[in-house]
């Protein structure tokens, strides 16, 4: 998602996926044994770090969808 004049704040950088990894690696070992349990932390860290700035369900539907592919 590239930054338009309506959508200025759509500007990421290497720190927003250090911020992503940062919450993965921060996860506690014994509560995520299973791979499961770090891809829905990779999720919700996404949806977390870029997520948060979306500023509508379009942009958001997307950003799922290229998750969940």
């Amino acid at each position: 998602m590239k930054p338009t004049p309506s959508k200025s704040h759509y500007t990421f950088n290497l720190r927003d996926i250090s911020k992503i990894f940062q919450g993965i690696v921060s996860a506690n070992v014994k509560l995520t044994t299973e791979p499961a349990d770090v891809l829905r932390i990779w999720f919700h860290e996404n949806t977390r770090v870029i997520g948060d700035r979306l500023i509508n369900n379009t942009d958001r539907d997307f950003l799922a969808g290229v998750m969940i592919a």
